[in-house]
């Protein structure tokens, strides 16, 4: 009983963690690596405990018998959903800085781009200006809930260590 809440702690820290980690809002340098975890840790703890789970798999019932590369590929299933998840949201800011770095190229401003350390690579201004400001429209119109809620209905309709094919 307590190896399978270990491995479901487990799994659902893993692809709470890989969506963190692919989302741009918590993704960059800025914000530390320990903020990250921490908030993986966090959400991941409180969905843990609304999720129900269905049918145990065998694999998790018994860590002794369970094969490691079975373990391995949920391990990778849950990476796999959870960065899909918070890579599908990170495509909203793209169109930002596609039309910011467009702009300034009809502009002339091209020789204007600045060095981002954040990015590891050279950003212009107006692109960056345009990411501030649909950054900041994503929280003025409250979208930031948006994805937690996703993740939350990926852990209820993708269930985490059921008997479905991986």
């Amino acid at each position: 009983m307590i190896q399978q809440q270990v491995a479901l702690y487990l799994l659902t820290f893993v692809r709470v963690a890989a969506f963190v980690g692919f989302l741009p809002i918590f993704s960059g340098r800025r914000i530390p690596r320990t903020v990250k975890i921490a908030l993986a840790l966090a959400l991941s703890i409180a969905w843990v405990e609304t999720v129900q789970v269905p049918d145990i798999d065998p694999l998790l019932q018994s860590w002794r018998e369970a094969s490691w590369f079975r373990i391995g590929l949920r391990i990778v299933r849950e990476i796999s959903i959870g960065s899909a998840i918070g890579f599908a949201f990170g495509m909203l800011f793209e169109p930002a800085r596609i039309a910011g770095s467009y702009i300034c190229q009809e502009m002339g401003l091209t020789m204007a781009t600045t060095a981002d350390p954040a990015a590891d690579s050279s950003t212009n201004v107006v692109g960056t200006v345009f990411e501030a400001l649909a950054t900041l429209m994503f929280f003025a119109l409250d979208l930031h809930h948006t994805p937690l809620y996703a993740m939350k209905v990926s852990l209820e309709r993708l269930p985490l260590a059921t008997t479905a094919p991986i």
